[in-house]
């Protein structure tokens, strides 16, 4: 009998396991399901482990999710958030507002940081307690969403048409600032490193552009961390078929894709690379019933895993105010209907 680990694994080879594996993927709802306030629970490395001790008990997934919350790399060069009453932070003041700012910043330095250094421990943490049976599947903003973060949104956007050259530089600072902080993650033997890339959706830039400032960062990632010997898999926000054949080769080993995107289209565009994905986090997981989620997940399982290569998760980040009774209702559906071979 394959492990969690077997499962996850042999689905991100592009095999077939022997029942579709399930994950989380999603830091902030079970931090939040224990108890613990998200402006401050990624600086405590013991809250976090012991969090996710209590969800692996309680609910057994296939995999552990350690992470660094998306506030922390923008935040080490000056970002500020607002964080609502149980909710995702906001940005309130980005750390780059011109182009000039940019030449100011620092290279990161980890050892500098309290909540990147919180995450490694935390990391170091459940790979000593679940190497052995669980996936370490750790979650992080990627440099491209990471750069959307330290300067604005919609300044970054701007810029892609007025000012490229700014760009470059702000993708190549925010590349090795991410690396600078991953890298002690990786050499403590993860097995996934997930990231998000979410600033280039079709639904904020076209194909065209996502080619020539995007993709070959995604790929230089890709690569990197296949290197360090983990596994990759990222997500894109939004409709991503546009650009779902430019996603597969950056080499990658699975894709998160959105709960807009028609998985069956999407399984039949991209040969072996694993599928994870990808129940509606809010129609479903956060404001539907439990069985509501066994109908998305075997429909998810029949479209996206057929032949395997998958793994069933939300479509993107669970809202923290989700039941916990629809997260129970997702694993448990892997478990009880996800056999190979599926009926």
């Amino acid at each position: 009998m394959q492990s969690s680990k077997e499962l996850i694994l042999a689905a991100l080879e592009g095999n077939t396991p022997e029942r579709v594996p399930v994950s989380v993927v999603s830091s902030a709802w079970v931090f939040n399901h224990y108890g613990m306030e998200l402006s401050t629970v990624y600086d405590d490395a013991e809250m976090m482990t012991r969090a996710w001790k209590a969800f692996d008990k309680d609910f057994a997934a296939d995999a552990v999710i350690p992470g660094l919350t998306s506030t922390a790399i923008p935040s080490y060069f000056g970002t500020t958030w607002k964080y609502p009453p149980r909710g995702f932070p906001l940005l309130q003041e980005p750390a780059v507002t011109n182009p000039s700012d940019l030449d100011n910043l620092e290279d990161l330095d980890p050892t500098k940081d309290r909540t990147i250094q919180a995450s490694i421990e935390h990391t170091k943490q459940l790979v000593d307690e679940f190497s052995e049976t669980r996936c370490i599947w750790f979650m992080c903003t990627g440099p491209l969403s990471n750069a959307s973060r330290i300067v604005d949104t919609e300044f970054l956007m701007e810029c892609l048409i007025e000012d490229p050259d700014f760009v470059d530089q702000l993708f190549a600072f925010s590349m090795q600032s991410f690396k600078n902080a991953i890298e002690p993650i990786l050499d403590l033997g993860v097995d996934i490193i997930d990231f998000s890339s979410s600033p280039g959706s079709p639904d904020l830039i076209s194909p065209r552009m996502y080619r020539r400032f995007f993709w070959k960062l995604d790929k230089e990632l890709v690569d990197w961390i296949h290197k360090k010997n983990a596994k990759a898999v990222f997500h894109i926000c939004g409709n991503t078929i546009p650009i779902i054949d430019d996603m597969v080769k950056t080499g990658t080993d699975g894709l998160s894709v959105d709960s807009i995107v028609n998985l069956a289209e999407v399984r039949s565009l991209i040969g072996k690379t694993a599928l994870i994905g990808n129940i509606d986090p809010a129609g479903i997981i956060m404001n539907g019933t439990p069985k509501d989620v066994e109908d998305a997940s075997k429909a998810a399982m029949k479209d996206g895993g057929l032949d395997g290569a998958f793994v069933l998760a939300p479509g993107c980040d669970v809202p923290p105010t989700s039941p916990h009774e629809n997260i129970k209702a997702m694993i448990d559906s892997a478990k009880r209907f996800g056999t190979y071979p599926l009926k």
